[in-house]
């Protein structure tokens, strides 16, 4: 096995506090984040390691209820870029929450009461069925008695639009806890969803609501259609003070931090004992977390650093030099170099799982791959 996962933090200007904006959400407010970062920086951990902290500060609190989060992501695939992919799959993910048996009753009531109470997307309504086809996932939350409808509708942008709002204005006034919405890899996002983001969050009536927006700042330049995007909604928004935006931008860690998070992870407690190792990986590096992982991994693999079973210590007996030499200087390679050295069959599962855009769970991958019921192995690899 490797050395332990570490807990380095990149340098870079402190996240907003889960604490604090947990609480201004809870209590009415809105608010939008819009996250920047190279890949591998960190940006999803930091928003996930957020959601954490916010649910723990509820839990221990008087609050009466915890967060409710979803998430979508945009992918570069070409296929997998249709209009509303990430909003599709973060819509997804909020009606399998509040659809899940056990899920607060009151909550759910007034979600439905809600919705049935809408001029716009109540049962039977024309925006009903624009919201059904657009996204299919929606259909038990907008009308919990299954009810199906054949009308016709109007798919154009505008009524998706106004609909999608409507449903979140009815989501959000029936929460009595903060929704916390994550929308990742926006550099990827089409035209439709950069419409769609740019109405919902320049909307002021949206209460208890938090968007997340994450993108890959060096993928996303002035002319870029979310930059203009942003743009937008900083404009629609700058003379509310109750509703904030915020813009965080993650950094590489400084070879001070590296050498922190390498001592950490093969537990050293004076980090001057790694300090060669970390000056090595730094410059290989510059201090992207997720290619620091991968450079130590490599090691480990190449039996350059290793656990001394004698010892009971992590160890390396090679110099600076010689361990940049055994580093590659592309993480792409070094990723290729892992995948080469697993089974035939979990290569072959990647090939399978590299086509398709979204998770997929186990029992899918196996029909895929033809397995059948066979599959197990897969699942604990």
């Amino acid at each position: 096995s490797g050395p332990a996962e570490g807990n380095g933090s990149a340098d870079s200007p402190s996240p907003p506090s889960a604490n604090s904006d947990a609480q201004d959400v809870a209590y009415g407010g809105a608010r939008v984040i819009w996250l920047g970062g190279y890949s591998g920086i960190g940006k999803t951990a930091l928003v996930n390691e957020f959601i954490r902290q916010a649910q723990r500060t509820c839990a221990s609190s008087n609050e009466p209820a915890s967060i409710v989060h979803a998430s979508g992501k945009y992918s570069q695939r070409i296929e997998s870029s249709a209009p509303f992919s990430a909003i599709a799959d973060m819509l997804d993910t909020l009606a399998s929450h509040l659809s899940k048996e056990g899920e607060k009753t009151s909550e759910k009531e007034a979600v439905w009461k809600n919705i049935n109470e809408s001029d716009l997307i109540g049962p039977r309504k024309e925006g009903n069925n624009i919201l059904r086809s657009t996204f299919p996932a929606l259909s038990k939350l907008l009308d919990k008695d299954g009810n199906d409808s054949s009308s016709p509708v109007n798919t154009s942008l505008n009524a998706i639009k106004e609909c999608t709002l409507e449903f979140f204005l009815c989501i959000c006034s029936a929460f009595s806890r903060p929704l916390i919405i994550f929308i990742d890899d926006l550099q990827w996002g089409d035209a439709a969803s950069f419409d769609m983001l740019g109405f919902l969050l320049s909307d002021k009536g949206l209460t208890n609501v938090m968007f997340i927006c994450s993108f890959r700042s060096n993928e996303v330049d002035d002319d870029h259609p979310f930059t203009k995007t942003m743009a937008s909604v900083q404009k629609s928004r700058e003379d509310d003070v109750k509703n904030s935006i915020e813009s965080v931008d993650l950094f590489s860690l400084s070879p001070e931090a590296v050498t922190e998070f390498i001592a950490d992870s093969v537990k050293k407690e004076d980090s001057g004992e790694v300090s060669e190792l970390a000056e090595a990986i730094y410059i290989k590096t510059m201090g992207n977390i997720f290619f620091v992982m991968q450079a130590l991994e490599e090691l480990v693999r190449k039996n350059i650093l290793f656990y001394d079973i004698m010892c009971f210590e992590w160890r390396w007996v090679v110099s600076k030099v010689e361990l940049a030499n055994y580093m590659s200087d592309d993480v792409v390679e070094t990723i290729k170099g892992k995948i080469r050295e697993l089974p035939c069959a979990i290569q072959h599962m990647l090939v399978v799982m590299a086509h398709i855009p979204n998770p997929v769970d186990v029992a899918l991958l196996a029909q895929l791959m033809n397995y059948g019921g066979g599959y197990t192995q897969f699942d604990k690899a």
